[in-house]
């Protein structure tokens, strides 16, 4: 899979660290304590692609900003997976923190057949979430009896 970041500053004048974890939680002073994150010095405006295994489930965009923050762009195979803006966690009042990316590989569902007739995988699913959630809105309102 192909992971394509893509950030800009929005009140943040100065250099910062960004960093980008796989798999893994991104401390909140990532260049100093996981110097192997860092991907770049970052000014103004940047782009960052790494190819990573089909088996990651989640990325972390973090940005060494203590002031200010950083409008950020994930891209996953080219689709948009996730977009906001970062900061050092707690950093400020309302510090946004670090984007966590889920981008766990979706695993196809195949279909059944009943009575001769192919249901898709997305539609048996679906059914049997409404079947559970149904079964235990019945248990929850017998128990309050």
């Amino acid at each position: 899979m192909r992971v394509r970041v893509e950030g800009q500053a929005v009140d943040d004048p100065y250099i910062r660290y960004y960093g980008l974890s796989i798999d893994k939680p991104l401390d909140t002073r990532f260049w100093e304590t996981q110097p192997e994150t860092i991907r770049n010095k970052v000014w103004n405006s940047f782009t960052d692609e790494v190819e990573v295994p089909d088996t990651t489930r989640y990325v972390v965009v973090g940005i060494s900003a203590f002031t200010g923050r950083w409008h950020v762009r994930v891209y996953v195979n080219d689709e948009l997976k996730a977009e906001g803006d970062v900061a050092v966690p707690g950093a400020y009042p309302g510090s946004p923190g670090y984007l966590k990316v889920l981008i766990a590989p979706t695993i196809p569902l195949p279909p059944i057949t009943i009575f001769g007739m192919s249901i898709p995988g997305w539609l048996w699913v679906g059914a049997l979430a409404v079947v559970a959630g149904v079964g235990a809105l019945i248990l929850s309102k017998r128990k309050k009896k």
